[in-house]
């Protein structure tokens, strides 16, 4: 997904039917956190030998755990400043006016979106940045 695929999309739908369809929602699923092994207090050379081996299969699960998450949220990232451009472009955020005041009202107005509407998703905070937008219209 990137701006010229929403410019597409916003062309014959509405924004919120583009959130409600999901082009925002992640594309990779968050990668699951090995499990470490134990070794209990009490234990025999054979079982010692057989948790040297496990740990360093875990070690190495976590090496590419790491790398998975670390592309899962550059992904996550991404598709939230996509979101978030989307929002200003549909809202009228994105216009020429590049005076820093109006550019700090936007980055509050969207901060403030998000705070109260993430918890209902994304279409919460598009509709919170809605009402916000009649502040930003004054500026």
């Amino acid at each position: 997904m990137n701006k010229k695929t929403i410019d597409k999309l916003m062309e014959t739908k509405s924004l919120s039917t583009i959130i409600r369809e999901g082009h925002f929602n992640a594309t990779l699923n968050c990668p699951m956190l090995p499990a470490r092994p134990k070794l209990s207090r009490v234990h025999s050379s054979e079982q010692a030998l057989t948790y040297s081996l496990v740990l360093g299969n875990y070690e190495t699960d976590m090496e590419h755990y790491r790398a998975q998450l670390k592309i899962y949220r550059e992904n996550q990232r991404a598709l939230l400043e996509l979101f978030k451009w989307a929002c200003l472009r549909d809202i009228g955020g994105l216009c020429t006016d590049l005076r820093p005041k109006y550019l700090q009202a936007v980055e509050i107005a969207w901060n403030m979106a998000w705070e109260r509407g993430h918890s209902e998703g994304l279409y919460g905070v598009y509709q919170e940045l809605t009402e916000l937008n009649e502040i930003l219209a004054c500026i």
